[in-house]
């Protein structure tokens, strides 16, 4: 028995050092990227434009993926039963939709709005960034249209997935470009070549590596790209972060669910000289 206490005293001091040497190499990555920032020269001011996914399906209709697929299983149509439901889905294997849902119909008007009032504010951003999941490219999309900009605007970047710890696995039912370009919501005209490749997305990352995951990111966009404003659209987790958001546990970056909504929007701008 006591030998099992030593052992189990060791372990966890074995991870405590672990984590608290992610922690410090995550620091020091923050504090070089910062150093970079300062010697940032733009031209001009930049805005960063935040917007969190609109309000999905399984949202508002808990058990739509159990009513509206019906037939047999070799022959299966989409049926949906609220005019707040999709009137139509994605050609794809029907059980990704469970892991990876749509947006509402409601959700894709307050989407095409958020555009719209960009636009009344005298932004007119060329680059819409959206991470992987479904719900934020229908999002983006339902933006683009609204900004009257061609759909090679719209670029997927795993940067700006979700927190690995609450995915649970979803990146395996994403969308391909190769799928949304052949669904015409992308242009085959131009790709962009994200700054994370999918494959190299951790399924296994703490906090502290998700915040700089997307610092990391939003440095990129600061440092290399010249636009005035810029669009991004991600989850609640990933605006969070866009608005200088710390967590160092789970639960941290749970708290943001109480204040941020579907269609959230923050602004944050970036002086010439790299100053947020």
């Amino acid at each position: 028995m006591v030998k099992k206490i030593l052992t189990r005293r060791r372990n966890i001091k074995e991870n405590e050092e672990q984590d608290k040497k992610r922690a410090e190499t995550r620091t020091a990555k923050s504090q070089k990227s910062e150093s970079k920032l300062h010697l940032v020269q733009r031209s001009y001011p930049l805005t960063l434009l935040g917007i969190t996914n609109a309000e999905t399906i399984e949202v508002i209709f808990p058990n739509w993926f159990n009513q509206v697929f019906v037939g047999t299983r070799n022959n299966v149509a989409y049926q949906p039963y609220d005019l707040n439901m999709p009137s139509s889905l994605l050609k794809r294997s029907i059980a990704h939709y469970q892991a990876d849902s749509p947006i509402t119909e409601h959700g894709k008007i307050c989407a095409a709005l958020i555009g719209r009032g960009i636009l009344l504010a005298n932004y007119q951003p060329k680059i819409i960034f959206t991470s992987p999941e479904l719900r934020c490219i229908e999002t983006a999309r339902s933006i683009q249209r609204s900004l009257h900009i061609d759909n090679w605007s719209l670029c997927v970047e795993p940067s700006l997935a979700e927190y690995a710890g609450f995915r649970d696995n979803a990146e395996k039912y994403w969308f391909t470009i190769r799928e949304l370009q052949q669904a015409g919501i992308f242009s085959i005209n131009k790709a962009y070549v994200p700054l994370l490749r999918l494959e190299k997305l951790s399924r296994n990352e703490t906090p502290q590596e998700f915040i700089y995951r997307l610092q990391r990111f939003y440095e990129h966009i600061i440092v290399n790209f010249d636009d005035r404003c810029i669009v991004i659209v991600s989850n609640i987790t990933g605006i969070f972060v866009l608005n200088d958001g710390i967590a160092t546990a789970p639960w941290h970056l749970q708290e943001p669910h109480a204040y941020m909504n579907s269609c959230h929007l923050c602004a944050i701008e970036v002086t010439p000289d790299g100053k947020v």
